[in-house]
């Protein structure tokens, strides 16, 4: 079937009298009115959406950026105290509590990449969002 044949039958099936046109039109108003109601409420929460995720990605920029400035200027030190605690606490002997610190703080950065680029592509999915349709 074409989908000019189904919509013909659409309209042949619906039969409506002529004393309910009122009725019908009405109905159909009301309906109408339901789904502008609904497109504008999808609207406002589609641009609460953005925002949000605007407001979240400044605030990672941001988190990011103080980390790192504030990760360099770290005194060794501080690395080596944990360091030491990491090896007096753990119940594995570490050769290099150092390197195994270093190797921390780089499992931490990559695992931060990872999520960073993971909130990008969400996004860019809902900003790339096609509002003007809406499917019902």
């Amino acid at each position: 079937m074409t989908p000019d044949k189904d919509i013909q039958e659409l309209f042949d099936s619906v039969n409506v009298p002529l004393a309910d046109a009122d009725v019908f039109l009405e109905t159909l108003n009301q309906r109408l009115e339901k789904v502008e109601y609904i497109k504008e409420a999808q609207d406002i929460q589609i641009k609460r959406y953005k925002a949000s995720v605007i407001y979240s990605l400044i605030a990672g920029i941001i988190v990011g950026a103080g980390s790192m400035v504030l990760l360099p200027s770290i005194k060794a030190t501080v690395i080596e105290k944990m360091a030491s605690t990491l090896a007096a606490t753990s119940m594995i002997e570490i050769d290099n509590p150092i390197a195994t610190v270093n190797m921390g703080i780089a499992l931490i950065a990559g695992i931060t990449a990872f999520l960073i680029v993971w909130n990008v592509q969400g996004i860019r999915g809902i900003l790339d969002r096609d509002t003007s349709t809406v499917k019902l």
